[in-house]
């Protein structure tokens, strides 16, 4: 599921979506940079740890450790917040989470 997150968001937003990969090592890290907020995602083999960082002028000012069903319904309430915002972005969201 983190890893099809990850494509979806990497694709429809690839200048606010960050991904590495590591397949020896089966990691995976996610960044979506939506400001003021910073949501950062961590694989481990099936261990997942995320975070939302509060973000100012490219200054993380807090960093929250979150659980995956918070964080997910925060990613999702800043994602519809920033396509409200951007047609572009809506369209593109709508394509990959289609």
């Amino acid at each position: 599921m983190v890893n099809d997150l990850a494509i979806r968001l990497e694709r429809a937003l690839p200048d606010h979506v960050a991904v590495s990969r590591s397949r020896l090592r089966g990691r995976c890290a996610m960044v979506v940079d939506l400001e003021p907020e910073r949501f950062r995602l961590e694989l481990r083999g099936h261990r997942v740890e995320v975070w939302v960082d509060h973000v100012v002028r490219d200054v993380t000012i807090r960093s929250e450790v979150s659980d995956f069903d918070s964080w997910i319904e925060r990613l999702a309430a800043a994602l519809e917040r920033e396509a409200t915002k951007n047609t572009a972005l809506r369209l593109a969201l709508e394509a990959a989470l289609s």
